[in-house]
């Protein structure tokens, strides 16, 4: 019985990442993504980054780039909608801090790392809303790590 308890939390802990997994995976996610059952926040960023390190996010840098200021667009009415329904400070506060910064076109400190994973959630979601399935071998550019906006948003 020891056996079977070890066994049962060792695949809790450590899920099924093969190919076949991440795959089948990918096809439930699709299935939901194209029925209206998903909603971009909710996309696993384990399914986009699988699929970029197999060449199969087929965004440009120009893309990407595009993505990141439409995360940006949906963070602010996401937070928008926060004051609205919690008139907490706190949320003012952060309301007020990311319109400042999207005003200036330039995210600092949660923010990028926020509007990366943001950003490629919807590169992933509107692929498989559009084509049902990532596919293709073109190598694309990946987001950067460091980068801030610093265009007009």
């Amino acid at each position: 019985m020891m056996k079977q308890e070890q066994s049962e939390q060792n695949l809790i802990a450590s899920p099924d990442l093969s190919d076949q997994a991440m795959t089948e995976w990918l096809e439930e996610l699709t299935a939901r993504v194209r029925a209206g059952g998903y909603q971009v926040d909710f996309i696993p960023l384990l399914v986009y980054e699988w699929l970029d390190k197999a060449g199969r996010i087929l965004a440009t840098g120009a893309e990407k780039s595009a993505y990141l200021v439409k995360a940006a667009d949906y963070m602010l009415g996401r937070l928008t909608e926060s004051v609205e329904d919690s008139k907490a400070e706190s949320n003012r506060r952060q309301l007020a801090e990311f319109a400042t910064m999207r005003r200036a076109g330039e995210f600092t400190g949660v923010y990028v790392s926020q509007l990366k994973n943001l950003a490629k959630k919807m590169v992933l979601f509107d692929m498989l809303l559009a084509t049902g399935q990532p596919d293709g071998q073109r190598e694309a550019e990946k987001i950067d790590n460091n980068l801030t906006i610093k265009s007009e948003i």
